[in-house]
């Protein structure tokens, strides 16, 4: 099958694509950065529409911009541009007569009310970050636009040499934004009071979800957990652990005002159905196994007993930034289809 992955320059990507290969996909990554390992690759803003006609079966929409709970509560342009996307990969995918659609939502559109053990079409409308509402307005276009469409809802996911995109406070991810403080600061901060429950899921277990299920025909909806919870001080803990770096633990109570409905554990029955359970259930063993296939850059050692295992916390990081700053520059860019890896 050919595959269209968007944001194919991206951290899920690199572990997506690789997985897609090994089925016998052939994937064609579209980024405006040209750094994919895709079969083909297309460097282009997707902000700006992309004219030329393609021959794909199926897309798979991950292009996004992507923050911690900060970033996504206060980045308000976020939902013109999230918007302008959808539309410019829906015009692409109908001149190429592809039907088969796979988008990439977030479990945060359930953040102002409790999720639901039924996987199915949002029927509350009440998030209030841009993020959350971004998510649940690309549902409901794609929905008006595709017959056989998936939208998988997944909690955080990680996995090992996950960049810190941002630098500003709480605008990371929450796993990369730890382990940058525990190497630079004198002090672990945690934003909160550290009893904030997560749960992780392993960038494996989705891309594996999305191979045993991209030719699902009809209408799909998939609210995507693991079994792996953690509060933020026991993950601060965690990190501390892997990384045996130890430091004293501040707190900042007053960012619990940005806080969701706390997560719970959410019926998971549906994905089972559809053959798929999550292998990884501890946050060590998946940030201490890079993918086979993911790129290696310089990073800093988790520990002497980890120097297999990297977490780079600056992994693409000024490329990314540069392009989370520049997102509302439509500056169109070449088309190089099979350029040589970066």
């Amino acid at each position: 099958m050919r595959v269209l992955v968007t944001g194919s320059a991206g951290f899920l990507s690199s572990w997506l694509i690789p997985a897609l290969q090994n089925a016998g996909h052939h994937v064609i990554g579209v980024d405006r950065i040209n750094e994919s390992i895709s079969t083909e690759r297309i460097t282009h803003d997707l902000q700006i529409p992309l004219t030329d006609k393609m021959q794909f079966d199926s897309c798979i929409h991950l292009a996004s911009s992507v923050g911690g709970f900060l970033f996504n509560a206060k980045q308000r342009d976020l939902l013109a541009t999230e918007e302008i996307i959808a539309h410019n990969i829906i015009q692409l995918c109908h001149r190429s007569n592809c039907e088969n659609f796979i988008f990439l939502s977030s479990i945060n559109v359930f953040e102002n009310s409790q999720i639901p053990d039924e996987h199915g079409e949002l029927k509350v409308f009440n998030q209030k970050t841009p993020y959350a509402q971004s998510k649940a307005r690309i549902e409901v276009l794609l929905q008006s636009q595709f017959d056989n469409l998936m939208i998988l809802r997944p909690t955080n996911f990680f996995a090992a040499q996950q960049p810190r995109n941002h630098h500003e406070v709480g605008k990371s991810h929450v796993i990369p934004d730890l382990l940058h403080k525990i190497h630079t600061a004198e002090f672990l901060e945690i934003l909160g009071d550290g009893n904030q429950l997560r749960n992780f899921i392993h960038l494996s277990d989705i891309s594996n979800f999305i191979v045993k299920n991209i030719a699902r025909p009809g209408l799909q909806h998939l609210n995507l957990r693991s079994d792996l919870f953690l509060t933020i001080l026991e993950l601060a803990r965690s990190l501390m652990e892997i990384t045996g770096i130890h430091k004293k633990i501040t707190y900042r109570p007053e960012y619990l005002q940005y806080e969701p409905v706390q997560i719970s554990r959410f019926c998971q029955r549906r994905p089972r159905q559809l053959g798929w359970a999550p292998k990884i259930d501890s946050i060590a063993w998946g940030l201490t196994h890079p993918h086979g296939g993911h790129r290696r850059l310089a990073s800093p050692q988790l520990s002497k007993d980890a120097s297999r295992s990297e977490i780079d916390s600056r992994v693409r990081g000024e490329a990314e930034s540069k392009m989370q700053q520049s997102h509302l520059q439509f500056q169109p860019k070449a088309i190089n289809l099979n350029s040589p890896e970066q």
